[in-house]
């Protein structure tokens, strides 16, 4: 569409020819109808007025083609040009940008060429884009740092199952072993609880480096397979108010034997039994007790035959002596 002639069609009537300044007037005094035409000729192509106007008030824009863009310490990013009527300095923001603006010191009406709106809108996005790339960055930390988190809760709780599974392991090995027949370099700790009326209704537990093995009842014993070595012995309830323990040495291929009784204040007490004496070699090589057995059945008749022939206070020394306080 050139500027030197218009015409206008309303209501099938074409009137024209008109100069650009004629029909700025027009639009100016509002005498232009929002159903009119405009053509640059009589015959057309026809263009709504509104489109024509909007197009003549471009054309009668200033255009600021010089100009240098910058950033606010607080990352707002802005154009910055001088008017070219008052030469006053403007800046126009980013994100309050506008094609057509004034100049609030003369009023003059002005746009930046278009490769500056191009570039503002290229600006903008940029910025959105990093924006948008810093939120997810930090996102993407999170997930990392939570993803992390859970794969070190998980290791950890790994480890604990792992050590509770291997302490489980050592313990069935430790009472399976206790429970089995000796070998040859074995070991056996023999505890007995003889006849008392003293909680003669309750078990005493016996437990081994913290392993409870057995409880036994009154005139009951049992014999434990260890390695040779330092062990603990401890002894506990029985109906007793205090228990015993007690550090021992286990020799291989020897019967250690504890007898447990009750203090005069009704605690329990671990006595050596003087025999102890199962000393090295009672096991036989295929693991039997045969030889210890009959050891402690000669202690015994040892015992008997001293409850005979001396009196009832030397006889309790003695027993005493051979069980331990």
């Amino acid at each position: 569409m050139n500027n030197t002639n218009y015409f206008i069609l309303r209501n099938g009537k074409v009137a024209g020819p008109l100069d650009v300044q004629k029909l700025r007037s027009l639009f100016k005094e509002k005498r232009i109808q929002r159903g009119d035409k405009i053509a640059n000729s009589n015959t057309g192509p026809w263009h709504d007025a509104a489109a024509v106007a909007k197009t003549l008030s471009k054309s009668d824009l200033t255009t600021i083609s010089k100009f240098e863009f910058g950033k606010t310490m607080l990352g707002r990013r802005f154009a910055k040009f001088n008017c070219k009527k008052c030469k006053t300095s403007l800046k126009t923001f980013l994100d309050e940008y506008q094609e057509i603006d004034t100049c609030p010191e003369c009023g003059l009406r002005f746009r930046l060429a278009g490769n500056a709106f191009e570039t503002m809108h290229q600006e903008q996005e940029e910025s959105r884009q990093a924006i948008q790339q810093a939120k997810d960055e930090k996102r993407q930390k999170k997930e990392a740092l939570r993803e992390e988190q859970a794969r070190q809760k998980e290791e950890e709780r790994q480890a604990k199952e792992l050590v509770k599974a291997q302490a489980a392991s050592a313990q069935a090995h430790f009472v399976n072993k206790a429970q089995s027949t000796p070998k040859n370099g074995d070991g056996v700790l023999r505890v007995q609880r003889p006849g008392n009326f003293v909680g003669a209704l309750k078990q005493v537990k016996v437990a081994v480096d913290g392993v409870v093995l057995t409880k036994l009842k009154l005139n009951e014993q049992v014999d434990l397979t260890l390695s040779p070595g330092p062990h603990l012995l401890e002894v506990s309830g029985g109906g007793a108010f205090t228990g015993k323990r007690a550090e021992i040495n286990v020799e291989p291929n020897a019967i250690q034997q504890y007898n447990i009784g009750y203090s005069a204040m009704g605690g329990l007490q671990l006595g050596l039994v003087g025999a102890a004496a199962l000393t090295a070699g009672a096991i036989a090589e295929d693991g039997t007790l045969d030889v210890a057995i009959d050891l402690i059945a000669s202690a015994v008749d040892v015992v008997e035959t001293v409850a005979d022939v001396v009196d009832v206070a030397e006889a309790a020394s003695g027993l005493f002596d051979l069980f331990g306080d």
